[in-house]
């Protein structure tokens, strides 16, 4: 991908979620109170990703030093905080950022909520013990250079949990091949996933005797239950 089309999807990405931060438009209450903060994260638990609870892993997180690109509005930041994870949590929307740190202080939840690039992570090498991303590294515009910063900041040993859109599924095959459209709610992305070849060849071996966990999103609830099996641990 050239860099200008890089650029281009990156300030599309950055100006729509600014504006529209993942959820915020959803019928759950009013924006910004503990019931809309929570029902928003009943509906992505069980309607939107019922499986990433059981893939995650949240308890694992316990004490562990958890860096999270892209929290959004904070339904998995609350999740790793409550779980008694050491988290950082980062995200290129200001909204996106102000929203959360407002959600974890009323719950009386300590982590560190800053705006910071995917691309460009402002972190000392080996500094986290887990990086977790959930559907955000594909609007980057550099989605194999969001993975290379991952596994500079891990400790050797560390885990990275991603998810990342799948070509083979719904989402691309409707939207992308039938209707031509190559956004996501409204964000540009910049790259679905091809598969296990090219996770071979991502650069997977720069992190020492870690893991890698590749979720593949299929976008919607009854293909992601048909998508587990393609989950992978590298």
């Amino acid at each position: 991908m050239s860099t200008l089309l890089s650029n281009e999807i990156r300030a599309a990405s950055k100006s729509h979620w600014e504006e529209i931060p993942c959820g915020i438009n959803l019928p759950l209450g009013e924006v910004g109170t503990r019931e809309f903060f929570e029902n928003l994260r009943r509906f992505k638990y069980e309607v939107d990703y019922p499986e990433i609870i059981q893939f995650v892993r949240f308890p694992e997180g316990a004490g562990k030093r958890v860096l999270e690109v892209g929290c959004g509005l904070g339904s998995d930041s609350q999740t790793w905080c409550e779980a008694g994870a050491k988290l950082t949590a980062i995200d290129f929307a200001e909204h996106a950022v102000n929203m959360t740190k407002y959600r974890l202080e009323q719950c009386g939840l300590p982590a560190d909520v800053r705006q910071a690039s995917a691309l460009n992570l402002p972190f000392e090498d080996n500094s986290f013990d887990v990086y977790y991303s959930w559907g955000v590294l594909m609007h980057t515009g550099g989605t194999q250079k969001a993975l290379d910063e991952a596994f500079r900041v891990l400790v050797p040993g560390g885990e990275a949990i991603v998810m990342l859109y799948h070509k083979n599924s719904l989402q691309y095959r409707f939207y992308v091949q039938i209707l031509g459209r190559k956004f996501d709610d409204g964000a540009p992305i910049a790259s679905f996933i091809r598969g296990l070849k090219w996770i071979s060849s991502a650069g997977c071996s720069s992190l020492p005797n870690g893991r890698l966990t590749i979720f593949f999103g299929r976008m919607y609830p009854a293909w992601e239950r048909s998508c587990r099996r393609n989950s992978r641990s590298y």
